[in-house]
Parts: structure tokens; C-alpha cells; sequence
């Protein structure tokens, strides 16, 4: 599925990459360019993480392809985040 970047700001099911550091925050925005995978670098939601202020925000379905393009890098992430608010306006 390939998206737009204005689609990543307003999609309801994704993924959050955070990161120890800085560095391999913004290491993994260089190396997912050049792979074409469809990503955003965000501030860390406060809910998910107080380390690093940068994450990598991805559609879900493309978790595999970030997963092993950051893999082959040896980019180093803390943790995976899935996402889902299908139900939000049922609250």
C-alpha cells in the first residue's frame, strides 16, 4: 500500500518506532529514504516514550519492510508501537 505523507498524518492504523538516541532516530530517517518506505519522523508521543524525542511513525502493513531495512542497518530502535484507532469516535 503506498500512501502520501499528508495520508500519515490521518491514518488509524500504524506504527511507532522509538529510539534510545537522537542519532539512530534520525540514522533510520536517512536509511528509510533510500529504502522508499513510506515513514514520517515525529516527536515521540508522550504516551509511548520519554527517551528520545524523535520516533518513526509507519503505516502498520509496511512493519516488516521497516523492520528489516533497520535490520540490514544495524539501526538500533527500543520499541515497536501498534496503533489502532478504528474506534476512536465511539468514545
Amino acid at each position: 500500500m503506498t500512501n502520501t505523507i499528508l495520508d500519515l498524518f490521518n491514518i488509524s492504523n500504524y506504527g511507532v518506532i522509538t529510539f534510545n538516541t537522537t542519532h539512530q532516530a534520525l540514522r533510520s530517517e536517512n536509511i528509510l529514504k533510500d529504502s522508499g518506505a513510506n515513514f514520517l519522523l515525529i516527536p515521540t508521543p508522550r504516551q509511548i516514550s520519554a527517551s528520545c524525542g524523535m520516533a518513526v511513525k509507519f503505516v502498520w502493513i509496511d512493519r516488516d519492510l521497516i523492520i528489516k531495512t533497520l535490520r540490514e542497518n544495524d539501526v538500533q530502535w527500543q520499541s515497536i508501537h501498534h496503533i489502532s484507532k478504528e474506534n476512536e469516535n465511539d468514545r
